[in-house]
C-alpha cells in the first residue's frame, strides 16, 4: 500500500481567530486535559494491572458494539451512530487513549446536539416549503429535462439488484466515510488534520441547518407526490425495503422521523467535498484524493437517481462545503500551515486547539 503522507508543519502562531474564539474555553480544556492525563498517562494508568483491565474492558466494548450492530442489521436497520462511536472507543481504549478520545469527541457531540435542536426548531416555524425554484433551475440547466426523471426512465426503478445496492451503499457512505477517515487520522495522531476535517463537517452542517430553517426545500420524490414533476419513484425507500432493511425503509420519507424538507444544500454532497478539500490542503497522497473524488461522484449519482436530491442541491452543497473549508482554514491559518510532506505515522505536531488554550495545553497536546 502506498505510504500515506500529509503536508503539514507547525509554525509559531499569532493570536489567530480560532485562538481568540477558544480562549474562554481554556479552563474547560485544562480540566479535560487533566482527565486525559489521569486516565491515559498517569503512573496508575500506565501500570500493568491498569493496562490489562483497560484492554479487557475494550474487548468487552468491542464485542458488545459488534453484537448491537449485528442485531440492528438483523432487525432491518443500519447500525446507529452511538454503536459506531462505541466501536471506535473500544479501539481507543485498547491502545490506551480512551480519555483522549472522549475529550476530542466533545465538539462533535455538541454539534450533533445543536443539529437536533435546530431540526426540532425548524418543525415549529412552519415556513413555506420551496419546490419550484429547484425544478425551474434544473430544467434551465438541462434543457427542459429533470435528471432524476431521465435516470429513472433509462436505468429503471428496480428495488433490488446491483444498481439498487450500489446506490444505497453510496448514500450511506456519506455518513461512514467521514467517520472512518477522521478516526484513522485521529489514531495516527494527526490531530491538526483531524481537527480541520471535524470543524469543516461541523461548519457545513450548521450552515446547512440554518438554510433548512430559513428556506425549507422539497426533494424530487416529494415534488412528484404533489404533482409538480413527472412521476419520480422514491427509490431509496423502495431499495431499503428490497434489501430487507425494513426499519430504515419505514423511517425514510417519514416526516415524524426527520426533516424531509431539507434538500438544499445537499449535505450528502457537501461532506465528501469537505474531506477532499482537507486531503488536498494537507497533501494526502493521490490515491486518497482519488478515492474521495470517486465517493463524491458515487454519492451524487445515488442521491439524484434515487430522487432524494436535484443536481442543483448537490451544486449548492459543494458551495457550502467550500465556504465551510474557507472559514475553518481562516480560523486555523496561524496555528497550522502546510509546508512539507511528513509520513502519517510520524511525530505529531501540537494541535491547534491545544495551542489555542495556552502554552501549557499546547505542551500537553503534542504527543
Amino acid at each position: 500500500m502506498a505510504s500515506l503522507e500529509i503536508t503539514t508543519a507547525v509554525v509559531p502562531a499569532r493570536r489567530s481567530p480560532a485562538r481568540k474564539l477558544l480562549r474562554p474555553l481554556a479552563p474547560v480544556r485544562q480540566v479535560l486535559d487533566r482527565v486525559v492525563w489521569f486516565f491515559d498517562q498517569s503512573e496508575v494508568a500506565r501500570s500493568k494491572g491498569a493496562n490489562r483491565l483497560r484492554r479487557g474492558v475494550a474487548l468487552l466494548f468491542l464485542a458488545y458494539g459488534l453484537e448491537l450492530a449485528a442485531s440492528q442489521l438483523a432487525k432491518g436497520a443500519f447500525p446507529t451512530l452511538g454503536q459506531g462511536v462505541l466501536l471506535m472507543l473500544s479501539v481507543a481504549l485498547f491502545v490506551g487513549r480512551g480519555g483522549e478520545f472522549v475529550r476530542d469527541l466533545l465538539a462533535v457531540v455538541l454539534a450533533l446536539f445543536s443539529y437536533g435542536l435546530v431540526s426540532s426548531f425548524a418543525e415549529k416555524l412552519n415556513f413555506t416549503v420551496h419546490y419550484t425554484p429547484q425544478i425551474d433551475t434544473e430544467r434551465f440547466l438541462f434543457h427542459g429535462t429533470l435528471p432524476t426523471v431521465w435516470l429513472q426512465h433509462h436505468l429503471g426503478t428496480a428495488r433490488t439488484g446491483w444498481l439498487a445496492v450500489f446506490s444505497v451503499l453510496m448514500y450511506l457512505s456519506h455518513f461512514v466515510v467521514p467517520a472512518v477517515f477522521g478516526f484513522v487520522l485521529w489514531m495516527k495522531r494527526k490531530r491538526h488534520v483531524f481537527q480541520a476535517l471535524m470543524f469543516g463537517l461541523i461548519t457545513v452542517t450548521l450552515l446547512g441547518e440554518m438554510t433548512f430553517v430559513l428556506a425549507p426545500t422539497g426533494p424530487p420524490w416529494l415534488a412528484s407526490q404533489h404533482g409538480l414533476t413527472p412521476h419520480v419513484d422514491h427509490l431509496l425507500k423502495q431499495a431499503l425495503g428490497g434489501m430487507h432493511l425494513h426499519q430504515l425503509a419505514v423511517r425514510e420519507g417519514n416526516a415524524g422521523s426527520y426533516n424531509i424538507v431539507a434538500a438544499m444544500p445537499s449535505l450528502h454532497a457537501g461532506f465528501p467535498i469537505v474531506g477532499l478539500l482537507v486531503a488536498i490542503r494537507y497533501g494526502l497522497p493521490r490515491w486518497v484524493r482519488a478515492g474521495l473524488v470517486l465517493q463524491f461522484l458515487g454519492v451524487v449519482f445515488a442521491i439524484v437517481y434515487m430522487g432524494d436530491h436535484y443536481v442543483v442541491d448537490t451544486l449548492v452543497g459543494v458551495v457550502y462545503a467550500c465556504v465551510a473549508a474557507f472559514l475553518v482554514n481562516r480560523g486555523l491559518r496561524d496555528d497550522i500551515r502546510p509546508a512539507k510532506a511528513a509520513p502519517l505515522g510520524g511525530a505529531a505536531p501540537a494541535p491547534a486547539l491545544a495551542a489555542a488554550t495556552g502554552p501549557g495545553a499546547a505542551g500537553r497536546g503534542a504527543r
